[in-house]
């Protein structure tokens, strides 16, 4: 019929117009790259002292109609029918690259807080059901429709995640402190427990949710603050480790694996580790809820493989002073935690903390469902599982078989091989060996056999393992410290100060303390 025939038409229409984005984007970066050139060159010949084009404010009606521009081919490409053809999905798959390359170039024309506005309007696009045609299905070519929009998310997270200026564009707030490279003996507990309270308030959940969830049919967009590009990054791909399709799941942490390798690897060239690692500080808070999900897998699953060396990161290159604030926040949740019998009890000791419980309308105590120091110590036990050196390669590949040279085949690629350290009689052998051969032996057959990721996953296991002690050392001895502030934490700490030693109460007391140190 003619309804049919025009309806047909539309759809077909719609497709091109998506498919040409990508060109669109490119003519609106010559477009407004031509306009910033003409500004520069004016500002010049009016004696401005520019060294550089500046980064421009788009008027609003300019600005709006950019918006909208990025919010409709993003919904387009998010539509639920484009996975129903193989050639459909992959023209939602350029598209949206192309959206996240026009917003990571927007950052050299546009100001940060115009790009940082324009990049939370597409982000809002995975989460709002305004103006979308959205349907959870399987489609027609057997692909589940909202898994095939995480992914898409996912493309958009990666290109995000490997932009070369991330930091600058996350802009760690540590850089704006007065002499951040010294030692912060100067600066009060209340400063960096105010510090850490801030980093945890910069998280934005609305934007993370997933497909479709969001009741709202349209998110309100905060203002720009240091961190907001790394903290939608992380819990997008936190949230990604646990779906349900495996692929997605390993993606996700593997692309947390490699934001926080890059920023290691910038901190070390630049010499600002500290700053970097303190603006991922709040990514040991996020893990610390996820303990009893990364517990269901084995100690060598990628996905502990992948996460929980980020954790080692944040705990070796972060500050002190933030990381003691980190400890005084899970001690604070630890409080009345510990009357159980699981524990022992901790009910008769009372700290400086404020408190930690919200009143019901019936007058009943809950205790908030937040971290402490035993969730923080049973992460730091999975981590010291994973990390744990796995002994030799070369007595793998001669006593094991199977699973055992399926370990070796990938340690070559996750591990830097290098020459191992041979033993006399090995030595020995292989002399004879290449006496016997004589010169059809190449020397690089030998250097090849010489080289191993040995001495690579030892120093990795034994610097991982290394952190995580000190960790919690520091964090015991942050414990001792608060305990010891107070009357009722130094009898605690010491009976004979009171002077009547109630063994039985003491040895109640003790056993909670000894539960800290072996949970």
């Amino acid at each position: 019929s003619g309804d049919e025939g025009i309806a047909e038409a539309a759809s077909r229409s719609i497709g091109v117009a998506v498919a040409g984005a990508p060109l669109l984007f490119e003519v609106i970066k010559e477009s407004l790259g031509f306009r910033i050139a003409s500004l520069f060159r004016a500002g010049l010949e009016q004696g401005v002292s520019w060294t550089s084009p500046p980064l421009v404010v788009l008027d609003e009606s300019l600005f709006l109609g950019l918006e909208q521009v990025i919010s409709m081919i993003a919904d387009a490409c998010i539509d639920s029918r484009n996975f129903d053809s193989w050639e459909l999905r992959q023209m939602s798959i350029d598209v949206n690259d192309s959206i996240i390359r026009f917003l990571r170039d927007m950052f050299s024309f546009l100001s940060p807080k115009t790009v940082h506005r324009l990049t939370l309007t597409y982000l809002s696009r995975f989460v709002t059901k305004e103006g979308k045609h959205w349907q959870d299905r399987d489609s027609a070519i057997g692909l589940r429709c909202s898994w095939e929009i995480t992914k898409l998310r996912l493309n958009a997270i990666t290109g995000l995640i490997r932009f070369p200026d991330f930091i600058k564009v996350n802009s760690p707030q540590m850089l704006n402190w007065s002499q951040w490279w010294a030692p912060c003996f100067s600066r009060s507990d209340f400063f960096f427990d105010e510090i850490l309270e801030r980093y945890r308030r910069y998280c934005l959940p609305e934007f993370v949710a997933t497909e479709g969830s969001s009741q709202h049919l349209k998110i309100d967009t905060p203002g720009i603050h240091s961190h907001w590009l790394s903290e939608i990054c992380m819990d997008i791909c936190l949230l990604g480790t646990e779906h349900a399709e495996p692929q997605i799941q390993q993606r996700s942490a593997s692309l947390l694996h490699e934001l926080f390798w890059s920023c290691s690897q910038e901190g070390t060239s630049t010499g600002r580790s500290a700053p970097i690692a303190s603006m991922l500080v709040s990514f040991v808070w996020r893990m610390l809820s996820r303990v009893d999900y990364l517990s269901n897998f084995s100690a060598r699953s990628q996905l502990r493989k992948d996460l929980l060396p980020c954790v080692i990161y944040v705990l070796q290159s972060s500050p002190g002073n933030l990381l003691r604030a980190l400890w005084r926040k899970l001690c604070k949740g630890l409080k009345s935690k510990g009357s159980s019998d699981k524990f022992g009890g901790f009910s008769s000791v009372r700290t400086r903390f404020p408190s930690t419980h919200t009143s019901s309308r019936m007058g009943r105590q809950e205790p908030k469902d937040d971290p402490d120091v035993l969730d923080f110590f049973s992460l730091l036990n999975l981590a010291l599982r994973t990390l744990e050196y796995e002994g030799s390669e070369e007595h793998l590949e001669k006593d094991g078989a199977g699973t055992s040279r399926e370990n070796v085949q990938l340690w070559k690629k996750e591990f830097l091989p290098s020459a191992s350290q041979i033993s006399t009689a090995d030595a020995r052998s292989m002399r004879k060996l290449s006496d016997d051969i004589g010169s059809t032996h190449s020397a690089a057959s030998e250097t090849a056999s010489l080289t191993s990721s040995t001495v690579s996953r030892r120093w990795f296991g034994h610097d991982g393992s290394l952190v995580a002690v000190n960790a919690a050392h520091q964090l015991v001895w942050e414990l001792y410290r608060i305990l010891s502030g107070v009357p009722e934490g130094e009898s605690l700490l010491n009976p004979s100060v009171n002077g009547r030693g109630d063994k039985q109460q003491y040895s109640g007391q003790k056993n909670s303390i000894l539960a800290l140190h072996t949970r």
